[in-house]
């Protein structure tokens, strides 16, 4: 039986992930959204339902299936993670070019970067 931390633990990465996959499929009708993110991870729709309103836990294989198809480290699923590690390719990308950006650029750049960044989130998000 699972330790009930990584279960938990589970289950807050697969609606973190799930609605990484909406935002990124924005552009598509919310309806059949869950099937076609249980297309993605070669899982069945009705299980990840089931999953998704808690009526069934992620084992440990279907976590490692989860990483794979995400192409998640090994034990991604495990642990928690805060609201600002990336979530979904988009994200990862994006870090992953603002480093390295970032480390090749001279120590003046870095600076005009990170406060143009700090402008950034002080701005007003704009209203939906």
């Amino acid at each position: 039986m699972e330790d009930t931390t990584v279960s938990q633990a589970r289950q807050e990465n697969f609606l973190a992930l799930f609605r990484g996959f909406r935002q990124e499929h924005a552009h598509l009708p919310d309806r059949g959204m869950l099937k076609a993110f249980a297309e993605k991870l070669g899982l069945s729709a009705k299980y990840l339902s089931h999953v998704k309103c808690g009526r069934k836990a992620i084992g440990h294989a279907v976590a490692r299936q989860i990483e794979e198809a995400l192409l998640l480290k090994e034990g991604w699923m495990d642990r928690r993670h805060t609201e600002s590690e990336p979530v979904t390719n988009s994200e990862r990308l994006l870090i992953e070019a603002m480093l390295t950006l970032h480390r090749g650029a001279p120590e003046e750049a870095q600076r005009v970067m990170l406060e143009l960044v700090k402008q950034g989130l002080a701005k007003k998000p704009p209203a939906p």
